[in-house]
Order: structure tokens, then C-alpha cells, then sequence
């Protein structure tokens, strides 16, 4: 996992805006039990991709839920039903 931050780190040194790497940043510190780092990645995700994203959205709920700040995940939740 390690290597994989290490690429994911030097893609957003060089790329900082791009949505997709942003993305696999929060998906990897989700995978990695770091909640807070996931969220914070995958909401600056969200900031820079103005299109509907489930992935990234159930990702920001997960994220939320985990965080005990479950009001704010209901309302991803319920986005997504609506998808």
C-alpha cells in the first residue's frame, strides 16, 4: 500500500485538480482505516467534479458514517437512492 500512496502522492504533486487521482487517495486511506484523510481527499474530489459521482459519493458517506457524523451521510445516502 505504501507504493501505492507514494504514485498516487507524485500524480497529485503534478496533477493536484484531477478528480480520478483524488479519488484513489481516499479510496486507498479508506482501505488503510484513516476515515478523516479519506474524507477530506474524497470531498476535494467532489470540489473539482462538478458531475454525479456514486462511487465517490458512497465513499464520502462511508467515510461520514464512520466518522459518527451520521446526519451528514444520510443526506449522500439518500442522493444515491435517487441516482
Amino acid at each position: 500500500m505504501d507504493n501505492a500512496k507514494q504514485s498516487l502522492m507524485v500524480a497529485l504533486e503534478q496533477q493536484p485538480d484531477n478528480p480520478e487521482t483524488l479519488l484513489l487517495m481516499a479510496e486507498l486511506l479508506a482501505k488503510g482505516d484513516q476515515p478523516e484523510q479519506a474524507l477530506r481527499y474524497a470531498e476535494n474530489a467532489q470540489r473539482r467534479d462538478f458531475g454525479k459521482n456514486p462511487k465517490r459519493d458512497l465513499l464520502i458517506a462511508q467515510q461520514l458514517e464512520r466518522l459518527g457524523r451520521l446526519q451528514e451521510s444520510v443526506k449522500f445516502y439518500e442522493a444515491l437512492k435517487a441516482v
